[in-house]
């Protein structure tokens, strides 16, 4: 028993790592693409088919897809026997989380083994979906307490940025002092970027209620392109991917350092 919760431990870590990776990706390919330099900013999927474009890069997809099982496993642990924090507020977050990188870990295994698009059709299906719900009488509301639910993880990320809850669990973390200060900025940043798209995304979602239009939605692609299409030009859009492959690098260290609870 005791070398099985090691295995969950060290498969939850592995996962943390993943999913900063592919945060790092995400930023670096959106800097590139605000700037004309290549890239793509696209999100998740553009990640993959960067991963899956590269030497033994279905292998290296391969590693990330199971990596993200892992988050996965990690926060349905955390939303059932919720080792760190009891109440249902959190549990219900922790599930939401899973069920939003189950379906990336999906999407990118879906790419190696039948060499999918990684998402391509994700926007189509996305708004086909939508437009199902607001033909209904309460569609309207429906998709308006989506967006409802993404200003609300906006928020939460802001406020964890600010109140420096993000770092709560690096504490203890055999860091150097400097190694540690600038953990935390990349954390800093990291967090707040991630609540700049998330509050994006959540106001595509209120846009595609208020106008009962599915084509207004959107996820991280439509996001960087609304950041992108500003008086400001592309350097909105670079600040914020260069905070979400900050978010990367902090939770690639935090895979390493972060306190993990007994089970």
């Amino acid at each position: 028993m005791k070398e099985a919760k090691k295995w969950i431990k060290r498969f939850a870590r592995f996962g943390i790592f993943s999913k900063g990776v592919v945060y790092v990706l995400i930023g670096v390919l959106a800097v590139l693409a605000a700037f004309n330099a290549g890239g793509s900013a696209s999100g998740k999927g553009g990640a993959f088919s960067f991963l899956v474009a590269q030497p033994f890069g279905q292998v290296l997809l391969a590693f990330v897809a199971v990596g993200l099982i892992g988050y996965v496993m990690w926060r349905f642990i955390q939303a059932i026997y919720n080792p760190e924090d009891k109440k249902i507020r959190s549990r219900l977050g922790y599930a939401s989380s899973g069920l939003f990188y189950g379906f990336a870990a999906f999407t990118a295994a879906q790419m190696v083994f039948i060499g999918s698009s990684g998402g391509g059709d994700d926007g189509s299906k996305r708004e086909s979906y939508l437009r199902m719900i607001l033909d209904e009488t309460w569609g309207q509301i429906a998709v308006g307490i989506i967006a409802a639910v993404f200003f609300g993880r906006a928020i939460y990320h802001l406020y964890r940025a600010l109140s420096g809850q993000y770092a709560d669990k690096l504490k203890e973390a055999d860091l150097h002092k400097y190694a540690r200060q600038l953990l935390l900025k990349l954390g800093l940043v990291g967090y707040i970027a991630r609540a700049i798209v998330i509050g994006v995304i959540g106001f595509l979602f209120l846009r595609a209620a208020w106008f009962a239009n599915s084509s207004e939605a959107g996820s991280t692609k439509e996001a960087f392109e609304l950041l992108r299409n500003n008086t400001a030009g592309p350097l909105i859009l670079a600040v914020v991917a260069a905070g979400l492959a900050a978010y990367g690098i902090f939770m690639i260290v935090k895979a390493r350092y972060r306190a993990l609870p007994s089970l």
